[in-house]
Parts: structure tokens; C-alpha cells; sequence
């Protein structure tokens, strides 16, 4: 995790955390902005930067993959099998350490 902002409306109620993270394989580097809502889904994923060897076949993985109201467990089930298998691998891991850090900031 490289950030970790709060979220909050035009009242100032806490609407989640947004999160930038990165991580590297041997095939590139990935950053990712993140957003989990404060009851505990899935916002969005978005790429910063794609530095993967199979670029396309990842960003069609995460696109149809993560989608808003998704929970950690369902992030748990998703197949990393994708054409892309490292890549997928690695934003999984990425995508739940924002789950496992939002969890221990409070929220639901």
C-alpha cells in the first residue's frame, strides 16, 4: 500500500478508503487505485500504470473481474486464470491487501 486516503461525501459522511497500490513480477510493475466503500464492497479498480508483458489480457481480466459491490471473499473466488495468470495473481493480492487494511480501519 504506497496510499491510503478516507473518502467522504459533500456532509463529511465517511463513504471508504481509496488506495493506491503497487507491486512488480518478473513480468512488470502494476499500480492501482482502489476504492472499497465504508461497508465493506468493492468501489473499483482502476490501473495507474501497466508495466505487464501481457498488458491487454490484463486489463480485460480486472475490467470484467472487479466490479463495484463485490466483498473480500468474492475477491477470494475470482480466477486468475486469464491469459494473464502472474498479472492476475498479483492484482488479486493487491486488491486484497486494500480489503484486509480497510477492515482494521474501522468501517462496518
Amino acid at each position: 500500500i504506497v496510499e491510503k486516503l478516507e473518502a467522504f461525501d459533500s456532509s463529511s459522511a465517511k463513504l471508504g478508503y481509496v488506495y493506491t497500490v503497487s507491486g512488480s513480477n518478473a513480468y512488470g510493475n502494476i499500480e492501482l487505485l482502489v476504492g472499497i466503500n465504508i461497508d465493506g464492497t468493492l468501489e473499483g479498480v482502476k490501473f495507474l500504470t501497466n508495466g505487464q508483458s501481457y498488458k491487454v489480457q490484463t486489463e480485460t481480466h480486472v475490467n470484467g473481474s472487479y466490479t463495484s459491490g463485490l466483498t473480500s471473499t468474492d475477491v477470494n473466488d475470482i480466477d486468475v486464470n486469464c491469459g494473464a495468470t502472474y498479472a492476475a495473481k498479483l492484482v488479486k493480492e493487491l486488491v486484497k491487501a486494500c480489503f484486509a487494511d480497510s477492515q482494521q480501519g474501522g468501517g462496518w
